[in-house]
């Protein structure tokens, strides 16, 4: 599976060419993805099942290093991070004009349902079509980490702890709800089926976010000049927001025996009101209670093809 791309934002740039960018927020997005899938059911006497579903896709780390000696200028960031100190350096002096930038991310979806299905439907003029429907409880995670890192002296990372600084933000998204849906089969041939099958459900979502500016020598701070000079740069909040989640699979069945089945299919995952880490950069460094509301307001896309087998 793979996402749709973060909305996009300019980080590190060459100061020959202030509007361009060698590192954005699209930087390292996700690609495609491979991830794991598994089901139990039991069908009860009433033609009535119940159905467990796990599907997930795997911590996703990418990292990308942009070096100062493959520019024309400086490297700098576009980030204003003036308002705030680490220790004796300000944290503008240690991304302005650096040997290095660093972007690194991560990834991961989690997926549980516990789901309710029946109420299959056949047509009275013969048995192409089979309708049935579906409801039950959803769980889905987002974890997404963010880490945005400059070494300003030497190039190395860790070589020079000092004189280096990160900044860092991780969001979680814990989708709990419930859905509604169907599956329709239309039967080609005997052992061939074309089916989709649409979910949609309504969900609390309870966000965890932490954002934090740091390097060797400890974490940063508000400097002086500002309301909240002094308070550290080093942000824990959560909130609880409503989210609509939306799934569609189309796909192919294939009957090998009485038993035994094979798919293919199609699989689209739709979520509004979820928080992205690269959503959580504030324009103002110094507004530690701006950082610390979080920014909730993005949708994203899951898709991508599955193969699987079934055994009955």
């Amino acid at each position: 599976m793979t996402r749709t791309q973060p909305r996009f934002g300019q980080i590190s740039f060459d100061d020959t060419d202030p509007v361009g960018q060698v590192l954005s927020t699209e930087t390292g997005s996700m690609n495609w993805e491979w991830g794991l899938e598994g089901r139990v059911g039991y069908r009860f006497c009433n033609d009535m099942q119940i159905e467990g579903v796990y599907w997930g896709i795997f911590s996703n780390d990418s990292e990308t290093t942009v070096f100062a000696t493959d520019l024309v200028g400086n490297l700098n960031t576009v980030f204003d991070f003036s308002p705030v100190n680490i220790g004796a350096d300000n944290v503008n002096d240690l991304y302005d004009a650096a040997a290095a930038h660093r972007i690194r991310r991560s990834y991961e979806f989690h997926n549980i349902e516990l789901n309710l299905l029946g109420g299959q439907l056949e047509p009275a003029c013969g048995n192409r079509l089979a309708v049935s429907w579906l409801s039950g409880v959803r769980y889905f995670r987002l974890d997404e980490a963010f880490q945005y890192a400059s070494a300003d002296v030497d190039p190395v990372f860790g070589a020079d702890p000092d004189n280096e600084a990160y900044y860092d933000i991780d969001v979680e998204n814990n989708l709990l709800g419930f859905q509604i849906g169907g599956r329709a089969d239309l039967s080609v041939t005997n052992s061939l089926q074309f089916y989709v099958a649409p979910k949609l459900g309504i969900y609390n979502n309870h966000i965890s976010h932490q954002s934090r500016i740091y390097n060797a020598n400890g974490v940063a701070v508000v400097g002086p000049g500002n309301p909240l000079a002094g308070q550290a740069f080093d942000i824990r909040t959560s909130d609880d927001v409503f989210s609509v989640m939306a799934e569609v699979d189309l796909g192919l069945n294939w009957q090998i025996t009485h038993r035994w089945s094979a798919n293919v299919g199609y699989r689209l995952v739709a979520i509004t009101d979820v928080a992205l880490s690269t959503d959580q950069i504030p324009a103002n460094f110094a507004d530690i209670p701006g950082v610390a509301d979080i920014d909730s307001d993005a949708s994203l896309l899951l898709h991508g093809a599955y193969a699987g087998v079934e055994f009955r």
